[in-house]
């Protein structure tokens, strides 16, 4: 069972701002602190279905790279984002819905590892935690 984690956030940005920022991961490393470095590894083409990213991320003192590309795009409604590492899939399902005078933004996150299923549990918490410091990352750059 992948570790998983939802958060909803309002933020005063329009949703085709919100999701067309949130949507290119070459941001990522502006808004989720987890994050070092983000690169678009297409940047000649169009961002849709299959653009490709590269994000690197420090953890637990070890430098990790995940290699990401868009797998639904559905403007400006919803993106999903699939990320390969050496030993695991993160699954990125984000969704944007007018709010108010903006937008709410609910972000899925699941990551499965090649470890055994109780550690991808026990892994839950924390992730839990870094999700909250995603979203408030994202709410910073795009207002609330």
């Amino acid at each position: 069972m992948p570790a998983a984690v939802t958060e909803t956030i309002d933020v005063d940005a329009t949703p085709e701002t919100a999701f067309f920022y949130v949507a290119d991961f070459a941001h990522l490393d502006e808004w989720d602190p987890m994050f070092d470095q983000a690169e678009r590894l297409d940047p000649d083409e169009p961002l849709g279905e299959g653009a490709r990213f590269r994000v690197v991320a420090e953890v637990a003192n070890r430098e990790v790279t995940i290699d990401y590309r868009i797998a639904t795009w559905d403007p400006p409604h919803r993106v999903v984002l699939v990320g390969t590492a050496e030993s695991f899939v993160s699954t990125d399902d984000i969704r944007f819905a007018p709010h108010d005078a903006g937008t709410r933004i609910t972000y899925h996150a699941e990551v499965d590892s090649d470890a055994p299923d109780w550690v991808d549990a026990a892994a839950t918490p924390l992730f839990k935690v870094v999700g909250k410091r995603t979203a408030s990352g994202l709410r910073d750059r795009l207002g609330s």
